[in-house]
């Protein structure tokens, strides 16, 4: 029942009228099963919590009493920002990382990391990352940017009592209603990653990447990936992307999203979509769900399971987005006015390091400084910056990890940098590039650069 920070009535928990202009900023909360509650009494400004601000903030708890990171409702012109939410539990509860309750409207929820919500009790629960339930069909709310992990549990054969929901449209917090209504919500740029097993709570258990509920109307969902590679431990367990108990009229807009599944126990278990009975292919999707033009099921070659970060310029997310209007991805990274990337993640061309200028210099017959020039960082931070080399009779174009690839590092970001090469062979022919990496790829100068070492002194 305890609470970490509680904006309301006088006993923490409660509603209370007109706690306007609220920041909430970098505070970190652990062991209160409820970390952040902000409730007023009304969705307009006359009772309601006008401006409030939940910014930056860790939420941490992993203990034995029902529990929800960041409750909010009763808001409106507000923000729940840039947040990282871990929640667990052992009870028979369904943990929820952010609930976004009635009255919270006119608002957004972005730039938030989800990393855990979870319920080791083998009794049928699961965690929740975002619930919505705003009792009205008119939120004029913006869900966007935000990444999902680590939600799951021992799971259900139904989500009411409860399998795991990345993100829940119709229900708030560990409620078993899933038909409150909710509407005017736009979901952009969004990242779902649910893994793991699906445990042994039902021979029959679903689980889902987003759920709509049946109270659900005017939607907007654009440019998200929603992944789930569950893994079952039965045949007849179900893992979808998006499972949708409204009619396809709740949806205004639903286009450019990724809907990826797989499951190594039966492949059959892993079904994209769910409207009026399983939509099994992208055929099946758009004739349940309806537009969906533009959508895809790909795997968006996520970093990692807990990194929903995407390096990989082959990824089908790449450049395959609409815009929105929503200018930055999850890091603050600018996002393309074009060709956005699908996800909480852009990290095309706009976001890219740039590196130039190799130069090699004082060689001798054993060694060589190699340099290049750091250009910009793409607008995020610098992680490595060096050179790599390779003999050009072993391989003509050297990159990290390639066959006969030297990789140096040089200390720094931007900027002008030289490493020394040495250990090399005399009268050699080399190949090399410098490069740069920051958090959406690696980028190397071209073309490729030559050297050869001096032949050895006369004895």
């Amino acid at each position: 029942t305890g609470h970490g920070i509680s904006v309301g009535g006088s006993t923490p928990g409660t509603t209370g009228a007109d706690n306007d202009n609220v920041t909430l900023q970098n505070n970190s909360i652990t062991a209160a099963p409820t970390g952040i509650y902000a409730s007023g009494t009304s969705s307009t400004s006359t009772g309601g919590d006008d401006n409030l601000q939940i910014i930056g903030n860790s939420i941490a708890y992993n203990s034995t009493l029902a529990s929800i990171g960041i409750r909010v409702g009763n808001a409106l012109n507000s923000s729940v920002s840039q947040n990282t939410v871990s929640e667990q539990t052992t009870i028979s509860q369904a943990p929820t990382a952010i609930s976004v309750e009635t009255g919270f409207v006119s608002s957004s929820v972005t730039r938030n990391i989800i990393t855990k919500s979870l319920t080791t009790n083998t009794s049928g629960y699961a965690g929740r990352g975002i619930t919505v339930g705003t009792g009205t069909a008119t939120s004029a709310l913006t869900i966007a940017n935000n990444i999902i992990y680590g939600v799951n549990g021992s799971n259900y054969l139904s989500f009411s009592n409860s399998s795991a929901m990345g993100i829940a449209i119709g229900t708030i917090g560990n409620s078993s209603t899933l038909t409150t209504t909710t509407g005017g919500i736009n979901l952009y740029y969004n990242s779902v990653n649910m893994t793991g097993s699906m445990g042994t709570g039902s021979s029959t258990a679903l689980t889902a990447a987003i759920y709509i509920g049946s109270g659900a109307s005017g939607l907007d969902m654009r440019n998200n990936v929603f992944v789930n590679t569950q893994v079952a431990t039965s045949t007849t367990q179900k893992n979808y992307a998006i499972y949708s108990a409204a009619t396809s009229a709740a949806f205004t807009t639903i286009d450019y999203n990724d809907y990826y599944v797989s499951n190594t126990f039966n492949a059959a278990s892993a079904i994209p979509g769910f409207l009026t009975s399983d939509r099994v292919d992208l055929a099946g999707l758009q004739t349940g769900f309806g537009q969906n033009t533009h959508s895809f099921i790909s795997d968006p070659l996520f970093t990692s399971a807990t990194d929903l970060h995407v390096t990989s310029l082959a990824s089908p997310v790449s450049n395959t987005g609409t815009p929105v209007a929503t200018a930055v991805d999850f890091d603050g990274g600018t996002r393309s006015a074009s060709t956005p990337d699908v996800g909480a993640d852009e990290f095309g061309a706009t976001n890219l390091p740039t590196v130039a200028s190799p130069t090699q210099t004082g060689i001798t017959p054993t060694s060589a400084t190699l340099g290049g020039d750091v250009t910009g960082d793409g607008g995020t931070a610098i992680l490595e910056r060096g050179v790599v080399y390779s003999t050009t009779t072993v391989n003509n174009d050297p990159f990290i990890g390639g066959t006969g690839v030297t990789k140096i590092t040089s200390a720094g970001t931007t900027g002008v940098f030289t490493v020394n090469a040495s250990t090399l062979s005399p009268s050699t022919g080399y190949s090399f590039k410098a490069y740069a990496i920051n958090r959406n790829a690696t980028i190397y100068t071209t073309p490729v650069s030559t050297f050869a070492t001096l032949a050895p002194a006369a004895p």
